[in-house]
C-alpha cells in the first residue's frame, strides 16, 4: 500500500534528528502526551522533508494527485480543518466577490458562517415533507432570479436522506450554474455506491467529511472538484481560511484511506452492504419508521417515537447491550456502521433492534416535535446582520426583531433563524421547541 505522505514522514523519522521546530512535544516518548506516542512521531510540520499542504510539489501534492485519480475528479484537496474548510473553499470558488446563491435551508451552521464571511446572500428553499430539496423548487427559484452564482445542497443529510442531485444539476446546468454539495455524510459513496455520490451526478464540487464514514482521523475531509474550471484557484481559495500548520497525522490518514479504498474499498463496502441486510430485515418487522425514497444504503436511521420512551431509556437500552448509537433525540435514532465494524457487531445491532419494541411505554407522548419549514422575511444580508451591534433577548421578546446569529436544529440541520431575518411567531415557536430560550438580535 503506497502512501507518499507516510513514506515522507517515515523517512524523516528514520533520520532521528533533534527537533528544534514545532510542534513542541518533539515526538518524545514519556511526555505528558505519551498516550499518543505513535501519533506524535507523525505529527510533523512544514519542513523540507514534508513540504506542506499548499505546495505545488512534495508528498501532500503527490497524495492529492493520487486521490484525484482514485476518485475520478479534476482535483481533490485535503482538509485538516474538517468539512467546514472544504465548504468555505467551495463557496469562495463560486462566489469570489460575494453574490447570490440558491441554498437548501437544511444546511449546516458552517455554511451560514461562510455566507457571512464571504458576503453571500442566499435565497433559501425549504425541504419538502420528505426532507429533500425538490428539483421543481430549484427550477422556480432560478427562473425568478437572473443573478444566481450557484446552487448549494446538503445531501445526504444526517439521517441518510438524499436529494435528487442529478435532476437539480441538469436544471442548473441549463443556465450554466454550478451545483455544489455538502456531502459530509456521503464520502464513502464513491466506493460504496458510486452512482449516489454528488460528483457522479453532475455536481461541480462536493465537501466530503471523510472521518464521518471512512477510516480517517477527526477533522479529515476531501474537497472533491469535478468541474475543472474550479481547479486552478482552489488552493488559493483554501489558503484564505486554512491554518498554515495543518495536522500531518490527519493528512496522513486521508492518504492512507485513499490507498485503502483503492485496494479494498469496493470489496469492503459490498461486504458491509450484505451484512446490513439483517439490520434492514429486523427493522421491517418492527413498528419503527425508516426514511423512504432515495437514502444512503449504509445509514441506519429510524423514528422510535412510537415506543413512547425517553432519550435516556433508549440510550440505556442500547448501552446495556454494549452498543453506542451515533445519535438519539426526540425519537430519532441514528447508527453509522462502517466496514471496520465486524459481522458480530452488525448482528448485535440487528438483535437489539428486534428487541427494542419490547420497551414500549404508554406513559409518554409519542409525537415528535418538528420545526415549521418557514422562511422569515429578510431585511438585511447575513453579513450586515452578523457585523451589526447586537444584544441578547428572551425569545418571547425577540418577535419583530432582526436575528443577528443563526440558530439551528441539528441534526438533521435546519436553520431556525438566519442573520438578517425578522423573527416571527413561527420562528419563536421553533426556537422554544428546540429548547432555545434566548437569541442574539441586531441592536
Amino acid at each position: 500500500m503506497y502512501s507518499p505522505i507516510l513514506e515522507a514522514l517515515e523517512n524523516h523519522i528514520k533520520k532521528n534528528r533533534v527537533s528544534f521546530h514545532t510542534p513542541s512535544h518533539k515526538g518524545a516518548e514519556g511526555s505528558v502526551l505519551s498516550v499518543f506516542n505513535d501519533y506524535l512521531k507523525y505529527d510533523a510540520t512544514e519542513i523540507p522533508d514534508t513540504v506542506g499542504l499548499f505546495a505545488s510539489h512534495g508528498p501532500v501534492f503527490d497524495a492529492q494527485e493520487l486521490a484525484a485519480k482514485a476518485f475520478g475528479t479534476a482535483a481533490t484537496l485535503f482538509s485538516a480543518g474538517g468539512c467546514t474548510l472544504a465548504i468555505q473553499t467551495m463557496l469562495r470558488l463560486v462566489c469570489p466577490a460575494g453574490g447570490r446563491i440558491i441554498a437548501g435551508r437544511n444546511l449546516h451552521p458552517s455554511a451560514v458562517n461562510a455566507f457571512a464571511l464571504l458576503d453571500i446572500d442566499p435565497i433559501f428553499i425549504n425541504p419538502d415533507d420528505t426532507g429533500r430539496i425538490n428539483p421543481d423548487a430549484v427550477r422556480q427559484a432560478l427562473s425568478n432570479n437572473n443573478d444566481i452564482k450557484a446552487v448549494y445542497l446538503t445531501s445526504p443529510d444526517y439521517f441518510g436522506i438524499m436529494s435528487d442531485v442529478r435532476a437539480i444539476s441538469e436544471i442548473a446546468d441549463k443556465d450554466g450554474i454550478p451545483v455544489i454539495v455538502d456531502n459530509a455524510h456521503g464520502t464513502h459513496l464513491l466506493y460504496g455506491s458510486e452512482d449516489l455520490h454528488p460528483i457522479k451526478n453532475g455536481a461541480a464540487m462536493s465537501a466530503d467529511s471523510a472521518h464521518k464514514t471512512l477510516p480517517v482521523l477527526t477533522a479529515g475531509a476531501y474537497l472533491q472538484i469535478a468541474d475543472a474550471k474550479f481547479k486552478e484557484g482552489a488552493v488559493d481559495a483554501m489558503k484564505l481560511f486554512a491554518s498554515t500548520s495543518p495536522s500531518f497525522p490527519v493528512l496522513l490518514s486521508l492518504d492512507l484511506c485513499r490507498a485503502w479504498l483503492e485496494e479494498k474499498g469496493r470489496e469492503e463496502f459490498a461486504r458491509l452492504n450484505k451484512q446490513l441486510e439483517c439490520v434492514r430485515s429486523a427493522l421491517k418487522n418492527t413498528p419503527l419508521t425508516v426514511p423512504g425514497g432515495l437514502v444512503d444504503p449504509y445509514r441506519i436511521a429510524f423514528d422510535a417515537s412510537c415506543l413512547k420512551v425517553s432519550n435516556d431509556k433508549l440510550y440505556e437500552f442500547f448501552h446495556s447491550r454494549s452498543i453506542e448509537p451515533e445519535f438519539i433525540n426526540n425519537g430519532a435514532v441514528v447508527f453509522i456502521p462502517s466496514p471496520l465494524n465486524t459481522e458480530a457487531d452488525i448482528i448485535k445491532l440487528s438483535e437489539a433492534i428486534k428487541q427494542l419494541p419490547l420497551i414500549a411505554s404508554t406513559n409518554e407522548s409519542s409525537k415528535r416535535s418538528q420545526p415549521y419549514f418557514n422562511t422569515p422575511k429578510k431585511v438585511m444580508t447575513i453579513r450586515q446582520a452578523v457585523m451589526s451591534e447586537f444584544e441578547y433577548l428572551p425569545v418571547e421578546s425577540s418577535i419583530g426583531r432582526i436575528a443577528a446569529a443563526a440558530e439551528f436544529i441539528c441534526p438533521p440541520g435546519f436553520a431556525l433563524t438566519v442573520p438578517g431575518e425578522i423573527i416571527d411567531g413561527k420562528t419563536a415557536e421553533n426556537l422554544y421547541n428546540a429548547s432555545i430560550f434566548h437569541i442574539k438580535v441586531v441592536k
